[in-house]
């Protein structure tokens, strides 16, 4: 059943309201299967009542893991962009990233056009 998360998990995250149940209804299903010849019908039934409990904590659970995420996208870039110039003031080296912090944006092809 897992398999299946791979692709109902991003169609519910583009529907974004039932994007908390479905999320807890595949962890579910991970933590109730124990390995033993089961019933996929009672495993599936299982994991839907499971899923419906503490709606309230599930979301907000989700939302914090959601602004962690964030922040550490947020650290990670003032990272990327903060790097090149302490290179240049650490080492000297002149790189083409410490010349321009759009440069990191932009995304420069190797080819060369020959007519």
């Amino acid at each position: 059943m897992q398999s299946s998360g791979l692709f109902v998990l991003p169609l519910a995250l583009v529907l974004t309201l039932p994007f908390p149940w479905v999320y807890a209804f595949y962890q579910n299903l991970t933590a109730l299967d124990d390995g033993e010849a089961q019933d996929v019908r009672s495993l599936i039934k299982e994991g839907l009542l499971q899923a419906g409990l503490w709606p309230k904590q599930n979301h907000f659970l989700l939302a914090i893991l959601f602004a962690f995420g964030l922040v550490v996208l947020l650290n990670w870039s003032i990272l990327c962009l903060v790097l090149p110039g302490l290179v240049k003031t650490i080492f000297g080296f002149e790189l083409i990233f410490s010349r321009s912090v759009f440069s990191l944006l932009i995304v420069r092809s190797s080819r060369s056009c020959s007519a």
